[in-house]
């Protein structure tokens, strides 16, 4: 009768222990599904983000290319400055042509 009882609180604990375990099991689950919608969240912010600073620095490479041009059209113009001489009284004026 002894031994029983003891079996039986044996298989009592063991329950209890198993449905301990089991909720703590299923506590650490439900933190590490958080976790991953969490990390899901920010991986698609920084994709985002990403895909942003693509476009940016297409942008940039095409304001890059406007600014060389203006810098090459600026230069051609000052090398199309012509010197003229006035044959009359031997002065010299500069005179600057822009070709569009």
């Amino acid at each position: 009768m002894w031994k029983g009882s003891a079996e039986s609180m044996l298989s009592q604990n063991i329950v209890q222990m198993d449905q301990h375990v089991r909720k703590a099991f299923s506590a650490v689950k439900e933190e590490m599904e958080e976790h991953l919608q969490a990390i899901n969240e920010s991986t698609d912010e920084i994709q985002a983000n990403y895909e942003y600073l693509l476009e940016l620095e297409e942008k940039l490479e095409k304001l890059s290319i406007k600014v060389d041009e203006l810098q090459m059209m600026m230069k051609q113009m000052l090398l199309e400055q012509i010197e003229i001489t006035r044959l009359d009284d031997g002065k010299s004026m500069k005179l600057s042509t822009f070709i569009y």
